[in-house]
């Protein structure tokens, strides 16, 4: 008689997705609504196909689909349900990615390599989109001059230290530059400097920042800011000296003094009651208002 296999644990799960599919850590670990997509998971794994509950709760929650696009919420059902399509479109993501960097012939560290197959394939771009040749060269458009120069180097590191979301000042840039044009020290020991300093800053990332950057754990709160607040994506920089942005990632416990990260909801209440983020002026609180005041007058009998 078969043994029945024993059901995956959190961490066991958390595990899996590190390696398979690493953009699904901050759902599997929100605090909010982690367990959720973990037992849905437990769920996949054991060959049940999700009820049209489970999908709703999921994937359509209120506050997740204001950072999910169409094709994330598919992919994240088709990592559950058909892993071998998963990861056959994956591996068809990875190989326009690896020909776009081959024909820029622009040089691009293993991090940004997975940061750029993340990005096309979440977007769902097929292979032949031109775009993705244009995304590769944008995004390493500082580093097109390859003489090897310290300042060459310093616009990569810069783009290094903004992937770990750690504000670093031109002084330690240079001289990180210089040593790794002398060949005293590697990209390689940059990179491992900025994720240690990122470990301390966001301790909530543990077990996590090795195979996520912080700007990759937080770009759905990018999505959850233009949404509420109206702002481009483009013009939020957490490495904003004024930390109003920050601020919205997380908080510091009062009793620990430790840096905790907010859920969705605890993003969205902070930035519309904080005067900071200025809410109350955008056209969906005005519109929202304009609602509510609609149906008081309403159920009032005073019309509409």
């Amino acid at each position: 008689m078969a043994t029945k296999k024993k059901p995956s644990t959190d961490a066991q799960l958390i595990a899996k997705a590190k390696k398979n599919t690493p953009w699904l850590i901050p759902l599997l670990t929100d605090p909010e609504h982690g367990k959720t997509y973990l037992d849905w998971a437990r769920a996949a794994e054991a060959g049940k196909a999700p009820t049209s509950e489970q999908i709703r709760a999921a994937t359509y929650n209120w506050d997740i689909t204001q950072t999910w696009t169409a094709n994330q919420a598919k992919l994240f059902n088709l990592s559950l349900t058909n892993p071998g399509e998963y990861k056959s479109q994956l591996a068809e993501a990875t190989a326009s990615i690896d020909s776009a960097i081959q024909k820029s012939g622009l040089p691009v560290d293993a991090t940004k390599r997975q940061e750029l197959i993340d990005d096309i394939f979440l977007k769902g771009w097929k292979s032949t989109d031109p775009r993705i040749a244009e995304l590769v060269g944008g995004t390493y458009d500082v580093t097109k001059v390859t003489s090897g120069t310290a300042q060459n180097l310093t616009d990569q590191m810069k783009g290094l230290a903004r992937s770990y979301m750690i504000p670093l000042d031109e002084s330690t840039l240079n001289t990180w530059g210089q040593a790794i044009s002398k060949g005293t020290s590697t990209i390689e020991d940059m990179t491992k400097y900025l994720k240690n300093q990122a470990a301390g800053l966001y301790p909530f990332m543990s077990g996590v920042i090795d195979s996520v950057t912080p700007e990759t754990y937080f770009s759905p709160l990018k999505s959850l800011i233009q949404t509420n607040l109206e702002v481009n994506p483009a013009a939020i920089d957490f490495n904003d000296p004024s930390g109003k942005w920050m601020n919205l990632a997380y908080y510091k416990d009062p009793k620990t003094g430790a840096n905790v990260a907010r859920s969705n909801s605890e993003a969205i209440k902070e930035m519309r009651t904080n005067p900071i983020y200025g809410y109350d002026t955008t056209q969906g609180a005005i519109d929202s208002a304009y609602a509510l005041g609609s149906q008081i007058r309403a159920l009032t009998g005073h019309g509409a």
